[in-house]
């Protein structure tokens, strides 16, 4: 083999080896240039509690001595006066808002007592009798508050984290008057005195989230 032929091959053979180096250059730097991790996690939140409860506190009772009601004392003089008398404020129910959010609450009524009578003979006139009486709640300060003058609103806002709403009723006990004379009011009177227990009304409360958390409505 010449001279001249045997350079030519070792050049070739050179030059592929210089190619293949840097092809495995090639590789190893796309592998091994740094180092990588890859791993997971999670986000949490809490959930804002949700946590309102009513008491009732107190029913009104014509045998309670602490709210015992009688008819006015006025006597009957004309058709336009009307002969009423009412209760102290007396706490009805507290409602406690524990939770995170503001509740907002309704509380309803039927609007018409119930009367509960015994010992009675003849005709049963409980119907009769709870036209006499009516119902008025108000909102205190705190569970002794009888003497507010703050008439419970439509809804009341509770908030959060211990918020209270304390609810207070006044009842009415207003005379039936008719007729020339009176007699007839003063008779459904005597016989509420002598024969009812019990005057009560069916009350509903509904409490409905009032707040949120975040609040994305402020600034």
């Amino acid at each position: 083999m010449e001279k001249s032929d045997k350079k030519r091959i070792l050049t070739r053979v050179l030059i592929v080896i210089a190619a293949l180096t840097l092809l495995s250059c090639c590789f190893l730097g796309s592998t091994f240039a740094r180092y990588t991790a890859s791993g997971s996690g999670a986000a949490s939140i809490g959930v804002a509690e949700w946590d309102v409860t009513v008491t009732p506190s107190a029913e009104f009772d014509v045998e309670q001595d602490a709210n015992k009601l009688s008819p006015s004392k006025t006597a009957y003089t004309d058709a336009e006066t009307t002969r009423s008398n009412s209760t102290e404020k007396f706490l009805v129910a507290t409602i406690t808002n524990t939770g995170d959010v503001d509740a907002l609450v309704t509380v309803t009524g039927n609007g018409t007592a119930t009367v509960t009578a015994s010992g009675y003979t003849g005709t049963d006139r409980s119907s009769e009798a709870a036209a006499c009486f009516s119902i008025k709640f108000y909102k205190g300060e705190n569970a002794t508050d009888t003497t507010t003058t703050t008439e419970l609103g439509a809804t009341e806002n509770v908030v959060a984290e211990n918020g209270t709403l304390y609810i207070f009723a006044q009842i009415t006990w207003t005379t039936q008057d008719s007729g020339s004379d009176g007699t007839a009011g003063d008779s459904l009177d005597t016989w509420i005195g002598q024969y009812a227990t019990k005057v009560s009304w069916t009350l509903t409360y509904t409490a409905v989230q009032d707040s949120q958390i975040p609040d994305k409505t402020q600034p």
